[in-house]
C-alpha cells in the first residue's frame, strides 16, 4: 500500500470517501466538502490483485484515517466505482473477479455506500475540473482552429483505455446527474475500403460482430497494427518484429512511442486517431454535448500531439454526407482529460449528492 496526506487538520467540511477499483490498482481518497468545493485530503494506492476484496482494502484505510485525525472523525459516506454494470447497489467488476456490494459494506464496514459505474465517476469528475482545475482540461481545436464555447446542459464522456467507455452528465438545476452506458460495444464504423478490410479481418477474432472497442482501446491499437502487419499495408522490419515479439497487451504503449520514427506505427495510430473521430462523432450527435464531450483514458492524454497535432481525428469527427449536421459537430467543443484523478473526484462528488444522513 502506497499512501500520502495532504492535510492532517480536522476537516470542518463534510468528509467523504472515494474509491477507484482498476484490474491494477485500487485507489481510495478522503475528501473535505465545503463551500461547493472538494479538496482531497489523504491518497491510498492498493494493488488490486494482492488484495481479497474491496473491504480489505477500505478496513486499513479507515484505520489509518482514525490514527491520524482521531476516533471520532464522522465519514459521511463513501462512493465506490468500478468498470462494469451496476444493479441495485452493486456491481460485478469485469477485470476483478469481485463483488462490490454497498450494502454489504455499510453493514461490515459501518459507511453509508453507494455503488457506481467507472464512467459515471468520470462524469460526475467534469465538473469539478472545469472548476477547479481547467488547465486539466485540454481541447482540441475543430479543422478551422476554433474552439467552440460551452454551453447547454449535457456532457459526454468517452475513454479509450484497457477498454471503451462511455457515460453522459446532464446539469439540471444546478445539480449533475450522470449515466453510464455500454456505448463502447457499439459496431465500429468502416468508413472506406481500408476499413472494410480492417472489419473483415476482426470478425474472424470477434466473431460474427467486431466492436468500436475492438478498434479504439489499447488493445484496438494492437490490433490495428497486427492488421497492418499481416496484410502487408506495412513492411516488417526490425522495429515491428520487436513489438510482435512482446505479448498483445504490452504492444499499444511500444506503437505509440515510435509513432514518430516508424512508419507503421505513424499509420497505425492515424487510423487509430481517425476511427475514435468517427465513435466520437457517433456519439456526439446522439448526446448532442453542447457543453463538452471530453475523451478519457490514458491513451489520449499520453498522446497529445497525435490529437492536437495531426489531424486525424478532427477530421474524422467533422466527417458527414449532410452540411447541416457537419454544423451541429462543428459547434461541440471536445477536450481531452489529463488528470488521473478524475474519478476519485468524480466518486466523492457522487458520494456528496447521493448519500443523505
Amino acid at each position: 500500500m502506497k499512501r500520502e496526506w495532504f492535510s492532517q487538520h480536522p476537516p470542518a467540511g463534510a468528509v467523504l470517501l472515494a474509491a477507484d477499483i482498476g484490474g491494477t490498482n485500487t485507489n481510495i481518497a478522503l475528501f473535505e466538502q465545503q463551500g461547493g468545493r472538494l479538496a482531497m485530503l489523504a491518497h491510498w494506492e492498493f494493488a488490486s490483485r494482492e488484495l481479497a476484496n474491496l473491504e480489505e482494502a477500505l478496513s486499513q484505510v479507515i484505520e489509518d484515517l482514525q490514527e491520524t485525525l482521531g476516533t471520532g472523525i464522522h465519514i459521511h459516506g463513501l462512493c465506490a466505482s468500478g468498470a462494469g454494470p451496476v444493479e441495485e447497489n452493486v456491481c460485478h467488476l469485469t477485470n476483478l473477479p469481485w463483488i462490490i456490494d454497498g450494502e454489504a459494506i455499510h453493514r461490515d464496514l459501518g459507511v453509508k455506500t453507494v455503488v457506481i459505474n467507472d464512467f459515471s465517476a468520470i462524469c460526475y469528475g467534469v465538473p469539478i475540473l472545469e472548476s477547479q482545475a481547467e488547465e486539466k482540461l485540454v481541447p482540441i481545436p475543430h479543422t478551422d482552429g476554433r474552439i467552440p464555447p460551452r454551453r447547454g446542459v449535457v456532457r459526454a464522456v468517452i475513454g479509450a483505455g484497457t477498454g471503451l467507455g462511455v457515460g453522459f452528465l446532464v446539469e439540471d438545476r444546478g445539480e449533475f446527474h450522470a449515466y453510464p452506458s455500454e456505448g463502447g460495444h457499439i459496431d465500429f464504423p468502416a468508413d472506406d475500403e481500408g476499413g472494410d478490410a480492417l472489419r473483415r479481418y476482426l470478425a474472424s477474432r470477434y466473431a460474427p460482430t467486431p466492436d468500436a472497442e475492438a478498434v479504439v482501446s489499447g488493445q484496438g491499437i494492437a490490433n490495428i497494427f497486427a492488421f497492418l502487419v499481416e496484410t502487408g499495408r506495412i513492411e516488417q522490419d526490425e522495429t515491428t518484429r520487436t513489438i510482435l515479439s512482446h505479448p498483445p497487451e504490452d504492444r499499444p504503449p511500444l506503437i505509440a512511442r515510435h509513432r514518430s520514427s516508424h512508419e507503421g506505427c505513424r499509420r497505425t495510430m492515424e487510423l487509430f486517431a481517425r476511427l475514435y473521430g468517427h465513435i466520437a462523432a457517433a456519439f456526439a450527435l446522439t448526446f448532442l454535448p453542447t457543453a463538452g464531450l471530453y475523451l478519457a483514458g490514458g491513451i489520449a492524454a499520453k498522446n497529445l500531439p497525435l490529437f492536437l497535432e495531426s489531424p486525424a481525428f478532427m477530421e474524422a469527427f467533422e466527417a458527414n454526407c449532410r452540411p447541416n449536421i457537419r454544423a451541429v459537430l462543428s459547434r461541440i467543443p471536445v477536450y481531452i482529460i489529463t488528470d488521473y484523478s478524475i474519478s476519485l473526484y468524480g466518486a466523492a462528488y457522487a458520494a456528496g449528492i447521493l448519500i443523505h444522513d
